[in-house]
């Protein structure tokens, strides 16, 4: 069966890895990233998986991969803009990275999402697409394009530019993360601390 990058595992709380039906698998990179932001979305929003389905994801062995973000703090006045990237480390094999974000709108506006150069590291064009309720919940996928290998080692997904809005602290934090390799197994992967703006 063709592989598919919109099938996900979502590691929440320390629970065994979640998995979801994938649908046909887009042509290109660009619809492959939107399907699986779209798939992402569409089942974050389920609850009550089975232990079942949960048994099912087989998840690779060895090391979860690990989010952040960087800076981890900072100080910006009202009415400025600045940039936080999302960071992985310990990546295998990585093909696509679907998250979940979460922010404060009333300090925040989440200005826009921007590729970062790990999944490129090769030479290939990385698909990004994001997508913002604009209440705070943002949800971005990024992933390599069909038919080629993913990537190892550490380094930026993406950069989130926010314009600072109102005084107050605010926090930017990954509520949901999946990840699959180029062999659309699923990768174990965690979320680290959320991030804390101080808006002046």
């Amino acid at each position: 069966a063709p592989a598919d990058v919109a099938s996900a595992a979502i590691t929440r709380n320390g629970r065994a890895p979640l998995t979801f039906e994938p649908s046909t698998p887009p042509p290109t990179a660009a619809e492959a990233a939107t399907q699986a932001a779209g798939q992402f979305t569409q089942n974050a929003q389920n609850a009550g998986i089975s232990p079942q389905d949960a048994a099912a994801a087989h998840p690779a062995p060895g090391s979860p991969l690990e989010l952040s973000f960087s800076p981890q703090q900072g100080v910006h006045k009202v009415g400025t803009t600045f940039q936080m990237q999302v960071n992985l480390a310990g990546g295998r094999d990585v093909f696509s990275v679907p998250m979940q974000l979460q922010y404060d709108p009333k300090l925040l506006d989440l200005v826009n999402v921007d590729s970062g150069d790990l999944l490129t590291k090769d030479g290939q064009t990385t698909a990004l697409v994001h997508r913002d309720d604009g209440n705070g919940n943002v949800t971005i996928s990024t992933s390599r394009p069909p038919g080629v290998g993913g990537v190892t080692g550490s380094g930026n997904l993406c950069t989130l530019t926010f314009e600072a809005k109102a005084a107050g602290d605010a926090t930017v934090q990954i509520v949901k993360s999946a990840a699959r390799n180029s062999a659309q197994t699923i990768l174990p992967i965690l979320a680290g601390s959320p991030a804390v703006v101080h808006v002046q």
